[in-house]
């Protein structure tokens, strides 16, 4: 391998403090706009359905962070999602959000159009494996738009 972005990238997802703490957050600034809802029986709707909300993903976090969940980066291209004994395999579907603490993948199926977004905290793989996902990322999204206005420029 001639390239070092071309060996397959592992990444062992944990759970994620910051991710728990920015679901509570956002639950709680919902409900900081009660007081300018109508009428009490609206306000009460949205306390339910907040709450509801909040501990469904709550329970969805718990349930993902119980089990190891394993993303492979692969030398072709494409992702391999583990989750405990299933395995599936994705491609990156659009350009990815990367910043030091939070990188989300847009993950999609081959030949569909539906995506799942991945949201990786910097918590929740060690300091090596992050800095590494985010320096792959970003030389995959120069690489592009290099590969894309050499396109461009070869049709003038």
């Amino acid at each position: 391998m001639s390239n070092v972005f071309e060996a397959p990238l592992r990444l062992e997802l944990r759970a994620s403090r910051h991710r728990t703490g920015w679901l509570i957050a956002v639950h709680v600034l919902m409900l900081s706009t009660l007081p300018w809802l109508p009428s009490s029986g609206v306000r009460l709707l949205v306390v339910a359905l907040v709450s509801v909300s909040l501990l469904r993903e709550l329970h969805t976090h718990a349930r993902n962070a119980a089990r190891v969940v394993t993303l492979l980066w692969r030398s072709d291209g494409f992702w391999e999602i583990g989750a405990g004994s299933s395995r599936d395999i994705a491609v990156l579907s659009g350009p990815a959000f990367v910043h030091p603490r939070l990188v989300v993948l847009p993950l999609g199926k081959p030949g569909r159009r539906s995506r799942r977004h991945i949201a990786i905290f910097a918590d929740s793989l060690d300091a090596t494996a992050f800095r590494r996902l985010r320096v792959r990322l970003r030389f995959q999204a120069v690489s592009n738009s290099r590969t894309a206005a050499n396109l461009s420029h070869s049709q003038l």
